[in-house]
């Protein structure tokens, strides 16, 4: 009886220490979340959907090729911003204008401008963008079209370090309020 056991032991022995731990690698799914597994950061889709207006001129000084006749709402320097984010949720913020120059076109003008963002999430934390957009002026009409995008630069809290970028689209602003409003996707890690 024990030669019979013994036989039974040993090949239930040799396949318990032969079996090893297998490991299966998936191909990583677009809607992860940005920290996955282990810590390492990932890219995840990101959208928008913000409003703007004008900061206070007294808060940021105008740009000379955003004043005068060109724009007439009286804010060339900036604008407040708001909407939602997706992963930072109800957001708030602002634009600072830091560089600008205008190309006429044939029926109208275009303003190129660059700008310092900065982010405010539903937590508390920032995120850093550098906006580069154009405003394309048609002569005699009150709305503005917008093309350009950000690209993410930054952030406190668990934004420190993020990368990513920010495409606008159906981007408009109205010439005599000067308020804006737009959508957009790209991509965030963080």
């Amino acid at each position: 009886m024990k030669t019979f056991f013994k036989l039974l032991l040993v090949p239930a022995m040799l396949i318990a220490f032969s079996c090893e731990q297998e490991t299966v690698t998936d191909p990583t799914p677009e809607d992860l979340t940005a920290i996955t597994g282990k810590g390492k950061k990932h890219p995840v889709p990101i959208a928008n959907a913000l409003e703007s207006d004008p900061l206070d001129p007294s808060d940021v000084p105008d740009l000379p090729c955003l004043t005068g006749d060109i724009l007439p709402f009286a804010a060339g320097g900036g604008a407040y911003f708001y909407g939602t984010i997706t992963h930072m949720g109800r957001v708030s913020g602002t634009t600072k204008n830091l560089t600008c120059s205008t190309t006429l076109t044939e029926n109208g003008v275009d303003l190129a401008i660059t700008s310092r963002d900065t982010i405010e999430t539903a937590s508390g934390d920032l995120v850093y963008t550098n906006g580069s957009i154009v405003v394309h002026i048609v002569n005699g009409e009150s709305i503005a079209t917008i093309t350009g995008g950000s690209i993410i630069d930054g952030g406190t809290g668990r934004f420190e370090n993020a990368t990513g970028e920010f495409v606008y689209h159906d981007m408009i602003i109205d010439l005599v309020t000067g308020h804006e409003s737009h959508t957009s996707t790209g991509w965030i890690t963080y």
